[in-house]
């Protein structure tokens, strides 16, 4: 039992779709879906904000995609996404604006985007 706790995943033995890579590298935007639409309904928080756009920006990145309108969005967000943290770091409160604004970088839509491309 401990051998194979030590040498085998237990996601890989209940799923094994997942050695195939292609599946295995969409899981993720798939768990970011799930998440947004359980608990990102009405409102983001700072640091999902944050995680969101640097999961974004490093597989646009890693995936060399540099389509102009999806750069826009990656780098509006990332601005976006500083600015969160560093108002979550100093318990700053930010404008109902900013929440409108960011709402578009919540996990559905950056999980739906990675997973189109």
């Amino acid at each position: 039992m401990i051998e194979s706790l030590t040498s085998d995943y237990i996601l890989v033995q209940l799923f094994p779709a997942l050695s195939n890579p292609e599946v295995l590298n969409k899981l993720g935007a798939i768990a970011m879906i799930i998440v947004g639409l359980l608990v990102e309904k009405h409102f983001i928080s700072r640091p999902s904000l944050f995680a969101n756009v640097i999961a974004l920006n490093t597989y646009l990145i890693a995936r060399e995609i540099t389509e102009p309108l999806l750069c826009l969005y990656a780098n509006v967000g990332l601005i976006l996404g500083v600015v969160a943290i560093f108002a979550y770091w100093s318990d700053t409160s930010l404008s109902g604006f900013f929440y409108t604004v960011a709402f578009m970088y919540n996990s559905v839509f950056v999980g739906a985007i990675i997973l189109m491309f």
